[in-house]
């Protein structure tokens, strides 16, 4: 699942090794991560949404009808976030 939605295997390892708890299957699974980002495409079209899971992998976890219920401006200011915290030292 996480190579359909990346695209390609290396940015698919770079976000599982970001956020690993994407890809627990105690946690996840293929449908809620292909689902996530269905509703991520259909809220911010490909370009903004590879953007978004990019700056955070974590939203793949999240529930897609949640998801798609969210703000935009609330999922673009989650990512961000995630993006900067991450690049802390």
């Amino acid at each position: 699942a996480m190579l359909k939605v990346y695209g390609n295997e290396a940015d698919a390892r770079l976000a599982v090794a970001r956020n690993q708890q994407v890809i627990l299957p105690y946690i996840n699974s293929p449908a809620v991560i292909t689902g996530a980002h269905r509703a991520l495409l259909q809220k911010f079209g490909a370009e903004d949404a590879a953007k978004i899971i990019r700056q955070n992998p974590g939203i793949l976890a999240c529930d897609p009808a949640a998801l798609a219920a969210t703000p935009s401006r609330d999922i673009e200011s989650a990512a961000s976030f995630v993006a900067a915290f991450d690049s802390l030292p």
